[in-house]
């Protein structure tokens, strides 16, 4: 997933969060919708954080670098760093724990 579809996606479940808090209003009581609305005014202010970060991705081409192959997958995958060996998170985590099996591993 890219960091454009990763804005886009979380952009969208703030929406649908906003939404379901409008919707269930009208049903809670004053304590409760107070505390709703200091909620949704933090989806709001993060959401518009997203939109502007959005504007400016697509605004400014990424370089990026060559395509690589993941260090424990092989799977190909385009770098915008020069120092990514993975190509996910999942993968990274995955050579942690096979390094941390190593170093734990009995000599």
């Amino acid at each position: 997933m890219t960091i454009i579809e990763n804005i886009e996606k979380r952009i969208k479940n703030f929406r649908a969060d906003l939404s379901r808090y409008d919707n269930a209003m009208p049903t809670l009581s004053n304590d409760v919708k107070s505390k709703v609305k200091i909620m949704r005014d933090e989806i709001f202010i993060r959401l518009e954080e997203l939109e502007f970060v959005m504007k400016l991705l697509e605004q400014q081409p990424i370089e990026r670098s060559p395509t690589r192959i993941c260090e424990i997958c092989g799977k190909p995958f385009l770098s915008i760093r020069d120092n990514n060996i993975y190509c996910s998170i999942g993968c990274r985590q995955k050579a942690h724990r096979q390094r941390k099996e190593l170093s734990n591993a009995p000599l």
